[in-house]
């Protein structure tokens, strides 16, 4: 069975309410996971509230490796293993990158023309 996110874990313990939504949690014992349930758990905190809490904690709006943690967590892999699913993720990318150049046989060079205001110093 999966843990539930970290949010979720002690609110499930007796079935209260969630401080982070309000809403009240079932025990998973109780009821079937549904298929994504991290975004769709009732107790799972939504974005806004995640940014503000990584916003009070860290000083900063969250970036690709807040997501990397929660995703680490939610599929339970070991400390260390968000960098791992950065580099896999680069790494297909890249992949894919030389897959379509080797196909078009050229390189791919992005053109862009920046039609917004003149940046100030």
């Amino acid at each position: 069975m999966a843990r539930p996110p970290p949010a979720c874990a002690s609110a499930w313990r007796g079935g209260r309410t969630s401080p982070a939504t309000a809403t009240r949690c079932t025990p998973p014992a109780t009821r079937a996971p549904p298929p994504c349930w991290v975004a769709s758990c009732p107790c799972a905190p939504p974005g806004p509230v995640v940014q503000a809490q990584t916003q009070r904690l860290v000083g900063q709006p969250p970036v690709i490796d807040t997501a990397l943690v929660a995703l680490r967590r939610h599929l339970g892999l070991p400390r260390g293993a968000a960098f791992g699913l950065f580099a896999l993720g680069r790494s297909l990318g890249w992949i894919a990158h030389a897959l379509e150049q080797r196909a078009d046989a050229q390189l791919i060079r992005p053109r862009a023309l920046y039609t917004g205001p003149q940046p100030t110093a």
